[in-house]
């Protein structure tokens, strides 16, 4: 498609897709994976800039509950760094959003989406007890309350994306009272499925999910027409993750054009859309 569009750029101007760039882990600043979910790629990342507006639409980043030792971290799984409280970084995130004139691309919302990890321990299958996943849920929202504080400070709008490849978490966030009284004109709460890709049997399928979702993550190695389709009849976005902005990532954009592209290679991504 690209070496058709570039053709067609003979003759006429070709619409190049524009989704909303996310930093993948707060780290869109170094290619340094080991500094996914830190504090120092979180204030690198936000600072990043293209033709003098900020390079990004928003943030993705990891909540994590440690079972063992019943905190939630900022962190992606227990192999990093997991001395930092996800609302440590909630505040660190939250200060460049009180002060800066202008935090995203986009220039009308800044995008945070918060992942829900699914398992508490070293193995994926340490699944979150229901107490877990209430106090997981309690914490991601009051990471949340504390950024949307900087946002409105700053006189931003903003949306939230919750992502979660366990549905349950999902069902412990929307059964907490502030599901209702956090949303406002101002700020927009989403539900994101992490159907990625068919790894293994830990990744649910669109039916695992009881709620109606307003967006799936993708990997584009494993988007098909048919769950396309399915998604935009049920009038669900696209949400495209993977590790680099390959060819083949680059693409598959211009493919199922998503609402939302999640990249460590954000610069490199945003520079492509601007071109």
């Amino acid at each position: 498609m690209r070496a058709l569009c570039s053709l067609a750029l003979v003759l006429v101007a070709c619409d190049r897709p524009q989704p909303l760039v996310i930093c993948h882990n707060t780290n869109c600043a170094s290619p340094d994976v080991r500094r996914d979910d830190t504090l120092s790629a979180l204030a690198e990342s936000l600072a990043l800039a293209h033709d003098g507006k900020p390079a990004i639409d928003g943030m993705e980043w990891d909540t994590f509950w440690h079972g063992a030792a019943s905190r939630c971290l900022f962190a992606h799984d227990l192999n990093g760094d997991i001395d930092t409280d996800a609302l440590v970084a909630a505040q660190a995130m939250r200060d460049p959003l009180a002060g800066a004139a202008r935090v995203s691309w986009n220039g009308d919302r800044f995008y945070l989406f918060v992942e829900l990890k699914g398992f508490v321990g070293e193995s994926f299958t340490d699944a979150h007890t229901p107490e877990q996943r209430a106090l997981h849920a309690d914490c991601a929202l009051d990471a949340v309350e504390l950024v949307a504080e900087g946002a409105r400070l700053g006189g931003h709008r903003m949306t939230v994306g919750f992502v979660a490849g366990v549905p349950a978490l999902h069902a412990a966030l929307v059964a907490d009272p502030r599901w209702q009284t956090l949303r406002g004109p101002d700020l927009e709460l989403l539900l994101v499925g992490d159907i990625f890709g068919p790894y293994s049997s830990l990744v649910p399928e669109l039916a695992d999910y009881r709620l109606p979702l307003d967006a799936v993550e993708y990997h584009p190695d494993y988007m098909t027409l048919q769950h396309r389709e399915t998604y935009r009849s049920l009038g669900i976005e696209l949400v495209q993750w993977s590790f680099v902005t390959s060819t083949e990532a680059l693409d598959a954009i211009e493919r199922w054009d998503p609402a939302y592209v999640i990249s460590n290679e954000a610069l490199l991504l945003r520079r492509w859309i601007a071109r």
